[in-house]
């Protein structure tokens, strides 16, 4: 069983970097052997400096990436995080005039709008830098009070496909990380949504085998840990401190899941 981790922290904590099949000579990410951190397949640590891009799919075309993704490189970031749904999504189209799926249907994704994402990847991989992809914003599986418009479209069914769907496809790039959640608690005064999260990380991990890492993007002041520490798809917790207050106790955050029992 994979666990994991105490984590570093960006604006919101987490830890990440990768390299290519044939260009990363360190190999694979995944979880130290001490569930303390992550590290390269050839043991060379890895700390994640990552730079929050979520909505770069919809609002950058291929030009304005490049330009952007040199800008981090040269800025010292080893990770971009990226959503794949992102809120609002639905009702919008990318720079390209592509809508991500037609009739609001997660399992007919529209083939351009995945093109601009494989693009977006590969350059990133070239760069030598981890995409952290947030396979769906959370407003796709829970409508919480102000927090976008986008109908509910996900299940328990469908989520389990489209994580297979999209763990095939993106699976074999060694430079992306998982990221379910999107914002949101998994569970709320709306209901418990941990079931679908669950279906969605089983669905990537029945494409993608142990050559992944998954984890979990929580709402402000919470860790995954709260609801998935000892969920066995859980490689690492990821936390969130807020944007909110700036003198948020990240470290206390980290110490609590370091003290969970398993690592």
């Amino acid at each position: 069983m994979r666990r994991i981790i105490g984590v570093a922290l960006c604006f919101i904590i987490c830890s990440s970097f990768a390299q290519g099949q044939t260009n990363w000579k360190h190999g694979r990410l995944r979880v130290s052997a001490d569930k303390s951190g992550l590290q390269y397949a050839d043991g060379t640590p890895f700390f994640w400096i990552g730079d929050t891009a979520w909505e770069l799919l919809n609002r950058l075309t291929t030009q304005e990436a490049i330009a952007y993704l040199d800008d981090r490189v040269a800025k010292g970031f080893n990770v971009i995080q990226i959503t794949g749904l992102s809120t609002e999504s639905v009702h919008r189209k990318n720079r390209y005039g592509e809508a991500p799926m037609p009739g609001n249907d997660p399992l007919n994704l529209n083939e351009k709008y995945l093109q601009h994402l494989d693009t977006i990847i590969q350059l990133a991989l070239e760069r030598q830098l981890v995409v952290g992809l947030v396979a769906t914003w959370g407003d796709k599986v829970v409508r919480v009070p102000g927090y976008g418009t986008d109908p509910v479209i996900f299940n328990e069914t469908n989520a389990r496909t489209f994580g297979a769907r999209m763990g095939k496809r993106y699976g074999s790039s060694p430079n992306v990380i998982w990221i379910l959640g999107g914002d949101v608690s998994a569970v709320r005064p709306e209901g418990d949504f941990r079931s679908v999260w669950r279906a969605m990380a089983e669905g990537i991990i029945s494409a993608t085998g142990d050559n992944r890492l998954i984890t979990y993007h929580p709402s402000g002041y919470q860790s995954s840990a709260t609801w998935f520490h000892d969920e066995p798809w859980l490689d690492f917790n990821m936390i969130q401190s807020s944007h909110g207050e700036r003198d948020a106790p990240n470290w206390e955050f980290v110490a609590n899941d370091l003290k969970r029992s398993p690592a």
